[in-house]
């Protein structure tokens, strides 16, 4: 890869790349680090949840977490991360 000639040493995969190579599994490179831009979404994301919550004072360990659109990729994922730090989840997505 030519990104890790540059010293690149992580790879995030945007522009439709990450579903056509299969959110990266696709691509066999073990020299560097490769992500989906949802991943990088959901991990900022998770984030700044976290950070605003600290702000606001809202005890996570009671709090429920409602996840909007839990059938889709990034949403399914918040909802894997937060579901470790709070007790209730309402999971809201297409029927199907």
């Amino acid at each position: 890869m030519d990104s890790r000639r540059q010293g690149s040493s992580i790879v995030g995969l945007g522009g439709y790349t990450s579903i056509i190579t299969g959110q990266g599994t696709r691509i066999s490179e073990d020299r560097v680090g490769i992500t989906s831009g949802n991943a990088m979404t959901v991990a900022a994301g998770v984030e700044a949840l976290l950070a605003t919550a600290a702000e606001m004072n809202i005890d996570l360990e009671g709090a429920c977490l409602g996840a909007l659109g839990a059938t889709g990729n990034i949403c399914s994922l918040y909802a894997q991360m937060i579901a470790e730090r709070v007790p209730r989840l309402v999971l809201i997505g297409r029927p199907h």
